[in-house]
């Protein structure tokens, strides 16, 4: 590690250890993603603001519930803030990074910095900004940019999605340029995907918005470029309301949270995880983690035996079709860090032996003046 740090204090009631990061990493993570609340105690209400309503009756007409919609507040490049208040609580949510600006490669790399534009936008509409000590986030997505080199991104994508978190493998999407874990969770999601790709689908949509001139269509055409020739993948971790309120990271604080936040982000990022997640790659290596855990060695041996059946492509629903049997083989796999319940890959496992050679990038000092020119920390 460099030795130009910079100390983080996470929360004092959590108990730990101030975490030290390179200080360059402030600056190559940034949010993508940030939704806040707060209740009002006031005497008069606030200015209602509401979207669409969505109503929910039985078969005799009587109301069972209704929703009220967000209002969108439009920026520039079709890009907007979505705000409701029902007169007491206020709510805000969008991607503050891509607000008025025809990308997000880059973005805030501080919460607080949100925060300043969200307050700017409650007061475009008469509302209160969010207060310290009682502002809520409910979701906060973080992320980075890998350069992995040219025509590198599908292959990391792949390598990176036999990372395997409690039990579960990565899912590869058919096209190869999205892999993602927890779909399901209501704590959190983790996505790794090719920019470049991601870009080019963004640029059709450039296409027909309304007032993006010629200029701005070359920027974005360019920028697709310069993401190809470095090969951007990106790493994003959704956090829910759920897992920032165990980690007393929901309520908005009078420190900034960026570092509470980044280290969250480096237990789960598959580059730095990879060599304490990834998919075992021989049968050896089952029976030595069985070992580990202290299972005996006939127990070991088992476990090793169903981890050599399914990778010869056993399907264990049909090889035992006793569920309590099935569901205890996948039970000791599991333990081990192999989820039988999905066929095995072949393809994936072989790529578990190769290294990763990425670095993280930076933007340039023009980038916000629309000029495409990634600088990496890098050369490629």
């Amino acid at each position: 590690m460099s030795a130009n740090l910079v100390t983080l204090h996470s929360s004092p009631k959590n108990g730990k250890k101030p975490l030290d990061i390179d200080e360059n990493r402030l600056k190559h993570i940034f949010i993508d993603w940030l939704s806040m609340y707060q209740e009002h105690v006031v005497n008069k209400p606030l200015p209602k603001v509401s979207g669409s309503l969505i109503v929910k009756t039985d078969e005799h007409g009587e109301l069972i519930y209704d929703i009220v919609g967000y209002k969108d507040h439009a920026g520039s490049f079709d890009t907007n803030i979505n705000v409701k208040c029902d007169g007491f609580r206020v709510e805000i949510s969008g991607n503050p990074s891509r607000y008025n600006r025809l990308d997000n490669v880059f973005g805030y790399t501080s919460l607080n910095t949100c925060i300043e534009l969200y307050n700017q936008i409650l007061n475009k509409f008469g509302l209160p900004p969010l207060d310290i000590g009682r502002a809520q986030i409910k979701r906060v997505d973080i992320t980075e940019n890998h350069a992995v080199g040219r025509k590198n991104p599908e292959k990391h994508i792949r390598m990176l999605s036999s990372c395997c978190y409690n039990g579960e493998l990565g899912y590869l999407y058919p096209n190869g340029q999205t892999c993602d874990w927890f779909k399901h969770s209501r704590r959190l999601y983790l996505k790794v995907y090719n920019k470049a790709f991601e870009l080019k689908k963004h640029l059709k949509k450039c296409d027909k918005i309304s007032g993006v001139t010629a200029r701005e269509i070359k920027y974005i055409r360019d920028l697709i470029i310069q993401c190809e020739r470095v090969g951007i993948v990106r790493v994003e971790l959704e956090l829910s309301r759920q897992i920032l309120s165990e980690l007393n990271l929901s309520t908005l604080k009078k420190r900034e949270i960026m570092g509470d936040l980044i280290e969250l982000f480096e237990k789960k990022n598959p580059y730095l995880q990879k060599s304490n997640y990834g998919n075992v790659s021989n049968s050896d290596e089952v029976f030595e983690i069985a070992i580990d855990k202290e299972y005996t060695v006939r127990q070991a041996n088992n476990i090793k035996d169903y981890y050599d059946l399914w990778v010869t492509g056993a399907d264990f629903k049909v090889r035992y079709p006793k569920k309590s049997t099935y569901y205890r083989i996948c039970s000791l796999l599991k333990s081990v860090g192999v989820d039988v319940r999905k066929p095995m890959d072949i393809t994936r496992l072989q790529h578990v032996m190769i290294p990763l050679e990425y670095k993280r990038l930076l933007p340039s000092d023009a980038y916000e003046e629309f000029v495409p020119c990634l600088k990496s920390v890098c050369n490629f």
